[in-house]
């Protein structure tokens, strides 16, 4: 028969991993010693520095780790303009790879406001303890930015006898008049157009019984006489002659059905897209070609001889179900030349950030990628662990030398997305919502464009470039103006 242990022996051996908790170098000491690391963690740093001045308003703050894998489960960041700091936003580290040996953390809290004085703060978690423990950084302190001088006004335009508002239509330029074409307004797809006159601010308005069939978020260019309207979720298109005021289709054979904005361009000869289909409008047919890239948000120039693609959002399914994709924005691009079939890789050194839903326009001798936004999700859902944000910066890539050039943050406009670029011949013009800046690549210098008068709901798709103005159309006197640099 077996025998029990003593009394005595088995409540020494229930209470033994207690007592070694409460012994010194137990469980309080370790607590001691962790909360020793937390604050040392939270001494390094930060950037912007403590009283720094001049920083953007749209800034990147960030710490370093002084112990790597302590056990941090995250960060809570604090940041405002007076006590009690409200809580902006809060980083986890459960994913945390470290056999990278990154040791920054950072965080974009948005877009402060311009002269500004900001108090910031973090609060470290620490899960590798029976009881969670929490450690109040020190409190930090910096200064935003003065407000660039701003240039350029607003002048509202006539809309007697102009198109319904609309969203997703397209605003092409023909060298003396604008044309409105399609987009969805009132809940309905539309196919009426509208013609603006800039020279006598006046339209002229037209009914759809001879256009294509309605549809938003569809192609347009200008051929240098005529429009042509493509895609929009039909295979079919048409051609648009202004002097005759009338329509002639063209072909669908192999058409595109559904195009992105900022990935189609007019060569001079046709219409090339990124996503691998060429329209010969003198010989009115489509031919197909391996797709340049087919990720969303992307943007495609055209530099006279070659297309080039570039960023964009890479989606590729992980498993098989409810939000089982991985999503990852890229910073990568194809130089393609179409008549030698040519392909080459934009230079990963020196390049922009990830980013997609960005702008990207030609200037004559470098590709302009400014703005955008950034997302990463390694985990196939949408969670915490989920990176996501907006830019305010940018780079110049010459394809000849696979040169980038940084464009300068200072004084640039805040972060954005789906916005309006142009060149003017001398400078980047950049807007949306009702902001936006003036970029002088010669100078490398920022001023912000004028928000007197300004429209609201400024995007890619409602304005265009005049050569001395840009035109915004939305319906309304709060979505349409003219701007003039």
């Amino acid at each position: 028969m077996k025998k029990s242990l003593p009394l005595q022996l088995t409540v020494f051996i229930i209470l033994l991993p207690a007592m070694l908790f409460l012994t010194p170098g137990g469980c309080r000491d370790k607590k001691k010693e962790r909360k020793e690391e937390l604050e040392q963690v939270l001494k390094f740093g930060p950037k912007p520095h403590n009283g720094a001045t001049g920083v953007s308003i749209c800034p990147v703050l960030s710490w370093k780790y002084l112990f790597r894998n302590m056990g941090i489960r995250g960060f809570t960041v604090f940041l405002g303009t007076e006590e009690p700091l409200p809580c902006v936003g809060e980083l986890y580290d459960y994913h945390r790879d470290w056999s990278d040996n990154q040791d920054i953390r950072t965080f974009y809290p948005g877009t402060l406001e311009y002269s500004t004085t900001y108090y910031w703060r973090l609060y470290a978690y620490d899960s590798n303890l029976f009881t969670e423990l929490r450690y109040t950084g020190p409190t930090w302190i910096f200064k935003t930015e003065s407000p660039p001088p701003s240039e350029g006004s607003w002048t509202p335009m006539s809309l007697e006898n102009a198109p319904c508002p609309r969203t997703g239509h397209s605003c092409v330029w023909t060298g003396s008049e604008v044309i409105v074409w399609g987009g969805r307004g009132n809940g309905t797809l539309l196919n009426d157009r509208g013609i603006y006159y800039p020279e006598n601010d006046s339209w002229t308005t037209v009914s759809g019984i001879d256009a294509p069939c309605a549809r938003e978020n569809h192609g347009a260019v200008w051929t240098g006489s005529k429009m042509i309207v493509f895609a929009g979720g039909f295979g079919n298109g048409a051609v648009y002659d202004p002097q005759t005021d009338s329509w002639s289709g063209m072909s669908a054979d192999t058409a595109p059905v559904t195009v992105q904005m900022n990935s189609y361009v007019w060569t001079g000869e046709g219409i090339l897209t990124s996503g691998g289909y060429y329209y010969d409008f003198a010989g009115d047919f489509w031919t197909s070609f391996p797709a340049l890239c087919d990720y969303s948000g992307h943007s495609l120039v055209w530099t006279r001889e070659k297309a080039i693609t570039w960023g964009g959002l890479k989606t590729t399914q992980i498993y098989i179900g409810y939000n089982g994709d991985k999503e990852e924005s890229l910073n990568e691009g194809i130089v393609y030349d179409p008549v030698t079939e040519e392909r080459g890789e934009t230079t990963l050194f020196g390049a922009p950030e990830p980013r997609y839903d960005h702008s990207a326009i030609w200037n004559g001798n470098a590709m302009l990628v400014w703005g955008g936004r950034y997302m990463f999700d390694s985990s196939g859902d949408f969670n915490p662990f989920t990176v996501f944000h907006g830019y305010n910066d940018g780079a110049m890539y010459y394809p000849d030398t696979g040169i980038w050039i940084p464009i300068t943050k200072a004084h640039a406009p805040a972060q954005r997305s789906g916005h309006f670029a142009c060149w003017t011949g001398d400078a980047m013009i950049i807007l949306s919502g009702n902001t936006g800046g003036i970029y002088y690549a010669d100078e490398d210098r920022w001023t912000a464009t004028s928000t007197e008068n300004a429209p609201t709901g400024i995007n890619s798709r409602n304005a265009v470039w005049t050569g001395e103005k840009v035109i915004v159309f939305g319906g309304t006197p709060e979505t349409s103006s003219i701007f003039t640099p």
